[in-house]
C-alpha cells in the first residue's frame, strides 16, 4: 500500500492573473517573446500529415555526440490559432478523438520551434480553460500520443487538456536514443537551466492563450518534471500555476554529487517520510523505508545524458562518473540546488510528489529501484519547496511496489490532479 505524507493543510490564495494575457485566445503570437526567457515561439505551418515535414533541421557532431537545430519550413501566418492548429494525427496517422458532453471531439496541435527545438503542444479544442492541465512526458518529453492520465482527463472531465511534445533531436542521449527537447543546437556544451527556457517559454505561452491567463495545472514524469518545476524555480512562472504533480523526479539536485564528484553526501531523507533526515548512524525505520541521498548511484543513462549536456567527450576527466571526482563547476548550473545555482522555492501553488520505487534500470543499489533515476535529488527537491513555502499544500507518496512512473496509470496520479485542480 501507499504511504503518504500530508505536508501542510493550508492552501494558499490563488495567484493574480497575469495582466499581460492576451485578450483572445485565437490571437496568439507565433513570435511572442517571453519577458524573462527572452525566448519567441515561432508556430509553424503544417506541410503534411506527418509533423516531422513541418521542420527544417541541421545537424553535426562534437566529442561523440550529436546537435541539431531547427527552424520552420514555414512560419504560420496569420499568426492565429484558427490559422496555425490542425487536426492531431498520432505516429500512425490517426486522430485522437475523445466524447464529452454527447459530443465527439478531435484533439487539435501547434507545431513550433522555440531556440532551434522543434515540437508540438496538442491540446483539446473544448474545455474549461480555468482548469486546464499541461501534460509532460519523461526522458526528452518527445511522447507524442498522450498518456493515461490525459485520456482519463478528456473523457471523464471538463478539463482542457494540453500536452506537450518534442521531436526526437539527438540521437544517441538517454536509452531511448531521444534527447527531445534536451538536444543542444550547436557543439557548445550547455546546462539543464538554460535548456529549461525552452518547455518555460512553452507553458507560458500555453498559459497566456490556451489556458487565456488562468492559472494553470501540470503533470509530468521523471525528467518531464524538470521541464515543469524549472520555470517556477528559475523562470519566474510561480503565478502561474494552480496545481503542479511531479511523479519519479526531478533526478538533478546536486548534479556533481550525483555525477560522483565532490565526494558523498553524509545525511539523506527516509522516503517514507522525506521530512525525517537519516545517515548511516541515523536509519530509517524499515526495509522499504530507505535513507536517499544526491550522490547515491545512478543510472548509465544519467551519467550519459549529462555528460552530453556538458558538451564533453566520455573521456575527459570531468565525464560524469568518471573515476576523477573533482568538481566540475558547469555541473552545477544544471543543479535545483540553490546553494549552487540561483532559483526560488517560494511556491504559491500545491504539489504532490508521487514515487514509484521499483525500475529495471540498473545500478549499483540492490535492488534496483528509484535510488537510480535520482530518488535522493526528488526528496532533496521536494524537501526544499516544503521549507521555502509552508503556506502551500503539498503530498508525497511513496509506492515501495510500483515502477517507475506507474502513478501516471494506476489511479494515484489521477486521483490526486482532480483534487488538486478541483475537476
Amino acid at each position: 500500500m501507499a504511504r503518504w505524507i500530508h505536508a501542510s493543510s493550508r492552501l494558499s490564495a490563488q495567484a493574480l492573473i497575469s495582466s499581460a494575457v492576451l485578450a483572445f485566445a485565437l490571437a496568439a503570437p507565433a513570435r511572442a517573446t517571453d519577458p524573462v526567457t527572452g525566448l519567441s515561439l515561432d508556430a509553424c505551418a503544417q506541410q503534411d500529415s506527418d509533423r516531422r515535414d513541418s521542420f527544417a533541421s541541421t545537424s553535426g557532431s562534437s566529442n561523440g555526440w550529436q546537435y541539431v537545430s531547427y527552424t520552420c519550413v514555414s512560419s504560420c501566418t496569420p499568426a492565429t490559432l484558427a490559422n496555425c492548429s490542425h487536426v492531431f494525427l498520432d505516429a500512425n496517422g490517426n486522430q485522437l478523438t475523445y466524447t464529452r458532453n454527447g459530443q465527439t471531439h478531435s484533439m487539435r496541435s501547434v507545431d513550433f520551434v522555440v531556440d532551434n527545438m522543434g515540437g508540438s503542444i496538442v491540446y483539446s479544442p473544448d474545455g474549461d480553460q480555468t482548469k486546464t492541465v499541461v501534460f509532460h512526458g519523461g526522458v526528452g518529453g518527445t511522447a507524442y500520443g498522450g498518456t493515461p492520465l490525459s485520456t482519463q482527463l478528456l473523457n471523464n472531465t471538463q478539463a482542457k487538456v494540453v500536452w506537450i511534445s518534442w521531436l526526437d533531436g539527438a540521437t544517441g542521449v538517454f536509452n531511448s536514443h531521444k534527447a527531445g527537447w534536451f538536444t543542444r543546437k550547436n557543439a557548445t556544451g550547455v546546462t539543464i537551466k538554460t535548456q529549461s527556457k525552452r518547455p518555460a517559454t512553452v507553458i507560458r505561452w500555453v498559459h497566456d492563450n490556451l489556458a487565456a491567463g488562468n492559472p494553470i495545472g501540470t503533470a509530468a514524469c521523471s525528467m518531464g518534471t524538470v521541464a515543469t518545476l524549472s520555470p517556477a524555480i528559475w523562470w519566474q512562472s510561480d503565478s502561474y500555476f494552480k496545481y503542479q504533480q511531479f511523479i519519479g523526479g526531478p533526478a538533478n539536485w546536486n548534479v556533481n554529487a550525483s555525477c560522483g564528484k565532490g565526494g558523498a553526501i553524509a545525511t539523506g531523507f527516509c522516503d517514507s517520510d522525506p521530512q525525517r533526515a537519516c545517515s548511516s548512524t541515523q536509519p530509517c525505520s524499515g526495509p522499504d523505508d530507505t535513507c536517499n541521498r544526491p550522490s547515491d548511484p545512478m543510472a548509465q543513462e544519467f551519467y550519459d545524458f549529462m555528460t552530453y549536456l556538458a558538451g564533453i567527450s566520455t573521456s575527459n576527466q570531468f565525464a560524469c562518473n568518471s573515476p576523477d571526482s573533482t568538481v566540475y563547476q558547469p555541473y552545477n548550473g544544471s543543479s535545483f540546488d540553490p546553494q549552487l545555482n540561483t532559483g526560488s522555492f517560494t511556491l504559491s501553488h500545491p504539489v504532490d510528489f508521487l514515487t514509484d520505487e521499483r525500475t529495471g534500470q540498473l545500478c549499483t543499489h540492490t535492488p534496483p529501484d528509484d535510488h537510480c533515476m535520482g530518488l535522493g535529488s526528488e526528496e532533496y527537491t521536494f524537501h526544499q519547496i516544503i521549507a521555502g513555502s509552508p503556506l502551500i499544500t503539498t503530498h508525497w507518496s511513496d509506492d515501495p511496489a510500483g515502477d517507475h512512473c506507474q502513478s501516471w496509470s494506476d489511479g494515484t496520479g489521477l486521483s490526486w490532479l482532480i483534487a488538486g485542480m478541483g475537476l
